[in-house]
């Protein structure tokens, strides 16, 4: 069934774009929610939005708040992971869903973890592509995990975190020198990471210096046209920057300090992906941040960068077939 674009008013009042593919069956409601991260939009799970499709399963993949179609808030409050895990449950209700299968990336997968603490009955099963599940009431400090990091593996991981936190402009930066980013972030070499993007100052560096590199050769045309497009609205990377200032200003904490550990753990079948070749989503540091907290996990490593759903789709394809039908 081809897929299409729909839009939804959440209960806060912002309007979602996303993409909706229904079942073929309309009595076997098996549903597929793709959360992508950053910088990003819905587009970039077409891949597994066809497979899935082709297979009969239903499939919502959204915009997230601040990306492409959906509402772009500027103020940072709006972007309280509790507060985006009640937006994307609004759509499945608005589309009389009931439980889906989850499947999250990059910061897509911080988002589905919270769903499955807030909202554990609309869940059948989790995929984490790249960043494990963290529970939830941790008091993140940046500052410690870039000395953490490069003590450890050195060089920094979060860099530019800290930068688009603390920076003014960032926003008008990056859209600025879009293709400077982009072909940073969509590398054909993925350990210029090491030295442009997770050591603090590299990436302002790069964007004011105007470099380039080759970019990776799963990022079609098409899709760095889409991505041009999402990204060319009057609001631009600006907005998508507020889910790293949330981040690391913990405004997520109020909500999450007294969530009690029993109801941190995510008891449903869990599959992680981790990529070798990701040098700020460090393989071995994903699985560990779970123990304890996802009794039922399963956890496979690609020989890939980032973008694993792009780089090797019929690899991603078949590990999530695989998961989502041993259920």
């Amino acid at each position: 069934m081809a897929a299409l674009v729909s839009r939804h008013t959440v209960s806060r009042q912002f309007e979602y774009s996303y993409i909706h593919v229904r079942p073929r069956d309309p009595s076997n409601q098996r549903y597929a929610l793709f959360l992508h991260g950053w910088p990003s939009s819905a587009h970039e799970w077409h891949h597994q939005i066809k497979h899935f499709s082709e297979l009969g399963f239903g499939v919502i993949a959204p915009d997230c708040l601040g990306y492409g179609g959906t509402s772009c808030p500027a103020e940072v409050e709006h972007y309280r992971m509790k507060a985006i895990a009640q937006d994307i449950i609004d759509i499945l209700d608005h589309e009389n869903i009931g439980q889906v299968h989850g499947i999250g990336h990059d910061f897509g997968c911080y988002l589905l973890g919270r769903l499955g603490v807030y909202f554990p009955e609309r869940f059948v099963t989790f995929s984490f592509l790249g960043l494990s599940y963290r529970p939830p009431g941790a008091f993140f400090d940046v500052d410690a995990v870039n000395k953490m990091t490069a003590d450890r593996f050195g060089y920094s991981f979060f860099g530019y975190m800290k930068w688009f936190n603390e920076a003014p402009d960032v926003g008008k930066l990056l859209d600025k020198h879009h293709e400077s980013i982009e072909s940073l972030i969509y590398a054909a070499d993925p350990e210029l990471w090491k030295t442009h993007l997770g050591p603090v100052g590299a990436l302002e560096e790069w964007l004011k210096s105007g470099s380039r590199t080759k970019v990776a050769a799963y990022l079609t045309e098409s899709d760095r046209s889409i991505r041009a497009k999402a990204f060319a609205n009057d609001s631009g990377y600006g907005p998508t920057l507020n889910w790293y200032k949330a981040h690391l200003r913990n405004i997520n904490y109020p909500d999450e300090k007294d969530i009690p550990e029993e109801k941190k753990i995510l008891h449903q079948p869990i599959l992680l992906i981790t990529f070798a070749r990701d040098f700020i989503g460090i393989p071995e540091m994903q699985a560990p941040a779970m123990a304890g907290y996802a009794p039922n996990l399963i956890v496979k490593m690609l020989d890939t960068a980032h973008w694993v759903q792009l780089e090797v789709p019929d690899e991603v394809n078949a590990l999530l077939q695989s998961h989502i039908l041993s259920v």
